[in-house]
């Protein structure tokens, strides 16, 4: 019988499922580790298999023209955007994910900002190669590699804390934010090294954008051949 899939669990909580005897604490452990092996490989392979085609794929409009300019201000404005909601949505979960319910900052928006800031990266990785074709690409690989996981994490939720994430689930969206509902605590502890390594997978965001322009340059300078022009 496979292990149940509840996905990540904090150390503390899978103990406690484990003493109650719901859950084996090995087997959430092993599924844990599988699903996560599983969806980064699907994510990273869908990704690569674009960017292999890519290499040789350039966009129609001109160089200086408005609609390359609204491209790349796009793109650079998404990408930027992604990797400064990540640090602020870390801010609040790292280190203390599945430990207790969090409902502040990003979290008293949506319930999945971590997510929404990554989609966020994945759409300014299409804009930053100026090509609605190349964009359209990107959101689909990214929600057909996340939506998945995003349920199985809404279950396991669920699962933890019960009625008190039920209330949370029927007032705040998952995925899109509604401002409105933002509120802020006097204080967060902070989870140092959980919080300096969401900075780090942050900050490389930003190559994506250097990356763009530098295919862009080995396009135009006929480094690389244009096989095909998409919009």
């Amino acid at each position: 019988m496979p292990p149940t899939p509840f996905g990540e669990l904090g150390d503390q909580a899978e103990a406690s499922l484990a003493g109650d005897g719901v859950l084996r604490l090995q087997e959430i452990r092993a599924y844990r580790n599988y699903s996560e092996r599983v969806r980064l490989f699907t994510a990273k392979a869908a990704v690569w298999l674009l960017v292999s085609g890519v290499l040789f794929v350039h966009h129609i409009y001109r160089e200086d023209g408005l609609p390359n300019l609204l491209f790349e201000v796009a793109g650079s404005g998404a990408l930027f955007l992604a990797a400064i909601g990540r640090i602020w949505s870390a801010g609040y979960i790292a280190g203390r994910k599945n430990v207790r319910l969090i409902q502040d900052g990003p979290y008293s928006v949506m319930r999945h900002p971590l997510y929404f800031f990554s989609f966020l990266g994945f759409l300014g990785a299409g804009l930053a190669m100026e090509s609605f074709v190349l964009t359209g690409a990107m959101v689909l690989i990214f929600f057909l590699t996340h939506i998945p996981v995003m349920r199985r994490e809404e279950d396991r939720l669920r699962q933890l804390f019960g009625e008190e994430y039920a209330r949370y689930g029927r007032d705040v969206p998952a995925l899109f934010p509604k401002p409105w509902l933002f509120r802020c605590p006097k204080s967060v502890e902070l989870q140092c090294r959980a919080f300096n390594r969401a900075v780090f997978d942050a900050a490389l965001i930003g190559l994506i954008f250097i990356g763009t322009e530098t295919l862009e340059w080995l396009h135009l300078h006929g480094i690389i051949p244009i096989l095909l022009r998409v919009y």
